[in-house]
């Protein structure tokens, strides 16, 4: 394996005698056990103030920009808040087909989802057909209130879904005490 020193994207030089002597010297590393110098990296590990890490987006055509120029470009960047999946919560606003989860939070409850806190105990190991047929039911009420209507433009019809309103709608995906603190997002 040649060695070559990578700096911006572009070889310095090309592979010389020094560089057997290198490869002659990574041999006997590798076969006489495992030295820290055996191990060194080809390339810095960490970037020189101002100078960013060794990267590809010369070769396609990018241009490479250090950390501190991408946080000033960041800075100037406004922040959306898209309504949607994984980006904010939806809950029920009208439902002809399940009128007790109206107000409720639809995206995401592990609650409408079928899972409640009884499914992690004991008891529940042994599934009846009932508690099964309950469990999809379920999740058939929730598919049917989170999936558009066959012309994937429109909500099916008795059943509205909206965003949660404000910081309270992207602050946790879902504010139940069991999953809370994982799925805090903002």
């Amino acid at each position: 394996v040649k060695r070559m020193e990578v700096m911006n994207n572009t070889a310095l030089s090309p592979p010389s005698d020094q560089d057997s002597e290198q490869d002659a010297e990574d041999d006997a590393c590798s076969t006489d056990g495992i030295g820290d110098d055996c191990f060194s990296p080809p390339y810095p590990t960490e970037p020189e103030p101002g100078f960013p890490y060794p990267t590809t987006a010369g070769k396609i055509g990018l241009e490479e920009k250090t950390n501190t120029q991408l946080k000033e470009e960041l800075i100037r960047r406004p922040m959306l808040i898209i309504p949607g999946f994984m980006s904010s919560g939806l809950q029920v606003q009208h439902s002809e087909t399940y009128s007790r989860w109206v107000g409720k939070r639809l995206w995401l409850s592990l609650h409408r989802l079928g899972f409640t806190g009884t499914l992690f105990t004991k008891a529940q190991k042994i599934e009846t057909a009932d508690e099964d047929a309950k469990f999809v039911s379920v999740k058939n009420q929730w598919m049917n209130h989170i999936c558009l209507d066959a012309d994937l433009c429109n909500e099916r019809s008795g059943i509205q879904v909206r965003a949660v309103p404000g910081l309270e709608g992207v602050d946790y995906l879902d504010k139940s005490t069991l999953v809370k603190a994982g799925t805090y997002v903002f």
